[in-house]
C-alpha cells in the first residue's frame, strides 16, 4: 500500500532540514494518503473506548482519547514511523543515534485545554543543535483546533511547560502561527519549538492525530509494543529508531490513567468520571443479554498429582 504522496517523497531533504533549522518547523499538505489513514484507523479498531476486549485499547484521559500501541495492531502504522524517508530526516538532523521516545494515535475533544510547551526535557548545550523532532500526521480535516507554534521559539534553546496564563503573554507578546489543514498534511518541528493544539471552539468537534517524537540518542524512551512478524525487513536506521536492543528507562506509558494517577482537583476528578463512566455505561446499554447454557457441565475433581522422588549420582 502506498503511504506517502509523491510531492512528500520527492521533496529535497536539505529543504526539510532548512525549514526546521532556520524555521522550526516543516510542513506539507496531504503528505500521507488517505487511503493509508483509513486503514490505520481500521487496524486499531477506531479511537473508542471498548470494555473487557482482549486486544491492546484505547485510553481516555479527560477530554482526549490515546491508543498508544499502535506498532502492534496496524502494519501500515509501523511502516510509516519506520519508514526511509523517516529515518533519512533522523539521520540528517539528529545524527546516527536516535530513538522513538513517545507515539500515539489520539483524538482531542472540545473542552480539552493545551498550553503552549516544548517536547525537549533539557536545555541545549550546542546552539544550534536538534535534539528532537516531532512529527504530527493529521488523521482529519482540521481547522478549529489547529496545531501552532511561537514562532522562533526553537531558538530561545529552552525546556519550557507552559500555563495558561503565561500563553496569554506568549500571544501578545511573539508572533503565532497555525496549521489548519487537510486530512494527510503533517508537521515535522525542532522539539524545543514552542507549540500548542488550539483549544477546540465547537461542541462536537474533534481532531484525530497521529504523533512521534524522536530524540538524539538511545537511552531514552517508553515502552514500545511490536508485532514481531514486521520486524525482519528493518535496517539498522529502523532498528535505532525503535530502541532495538535497548531496554525502555520507564516502564509505563504516557498518558498514566491508572485511579492512583486521578488528578486531585475536584472539577478535574468529576470530569474524568464523567467521561469513563459515561464510556462504561454505554457500552452495558449496548450490551445484549447472553442466554445462559441449559446444559450445566459438570467438572470432576482432579486427582492429586503424585510427586516421583529422582535420585541423582
Amino acid at each position: 500500500m502506498r503511504i506517502f504522496s509523491e510531492e512528500f517523497l520527492s521533496t529535497d531533504i536539505d529543504n526539510i532540514v532548512h525549514e526546521i533549522q532556520e524555521n522550526g518547523i516543516f510542513a506539507c499538505e496531504q503528505a500521507v494518503a488517505p487511503e493509508a489513514i483509513d486503514t490505520i484507523l481500521d487496524d486499531i479498531g477506531g479511537l473508542d473506548f471498548r470494555l473487557n476486549t482482549n486486544t491492546l485499547n484505547p485510553v481516555i484521559s479527560k477530554h482526549q482519547t490515546y491508543q498508544n500501541h499502535f506498532m502492534a495492531l496496524s502494519r501500515v502504522a509501523f511502516n510509516l514511523v519506520t519508514h526511509k524517508r523517516i529515518t533519512s530526516i533522523c539521520d540528517a538532523l539528529l545524527g546516527q543515534t536516535y530513538r522513538v521516545v513517545g507515539k500515539r494515535i489520539y483524538e482531542t475533544r472540545h473542552g480539552n485545554y493545551m498550553s503552549f510547551h516544548s517536547d525537549v526535557g533539557s536545555t541545549s548545550t550546542v546552539p544550534g543543535q536538534v535534539d528532537g523532532l516531532g512529527f504530527i500526521f493529521y488523521m482529519s480535516d482540521v481547522d478549529d483546533g489547529a496545531f501552532e507554534i511561537v514562532e522562533g521559539s526553537h531558538r530561545w534553546h529552552e525546556n519550557y511547560l507552559g500555563s495558561q496564563e503565561n500563553d496569554e503573554k506568549l500571544i501578545a507578546n511573539h508572533s503565532i502561527r497555525r496549521f489548519p489543514m487537510p486530512k494527510g498534511s503533517y508537521v515535522i518541528y525542532d522539539g524545543r519549538l514552542l507549540h500548542r493544539a488550539r483549544p477546540i471552539n465547537i461542541p462536537d468537534q474533534a481532531r484525530q492525530s497521529f504523533h512521534f517524537q524522536v530524540n538524539r540518542g538511545t537511552k531514552v524512551g517508553e515502552p514500545i509494543y511490536v508485532n514481531m512478524g514486521w520486524m525482519n525487513d528493518l535496517d539498522e536506521s529502523g532498528k535505532s529508531l525503535l530502541g532495538y536492543g535497548e531496554p525502555p528507562t520507564t516502564s509505563e506509558t504516557w498518558p498514566i490513567t491508572t485511579p492512583a494517577h486521578i488528578p486531585k482537583d475536584n472539577e478535574q476528578v468529576r470530569q474524568y468520571l464523567k467521561e469513563n463512566f459515561k464510556q462504561f455505561a454505554n457500552v452495558f446499554a449496548s450490551a445484549k443479554p447472553q442466554p445462559m447454557n441449559a446444559s450445566v457441565v459438570e467438572r470432576k475433581p482432579r486427582k492429586a498429582a503424585v510427586r516421583k522422588e529422582h535420585t541423582f549420582d
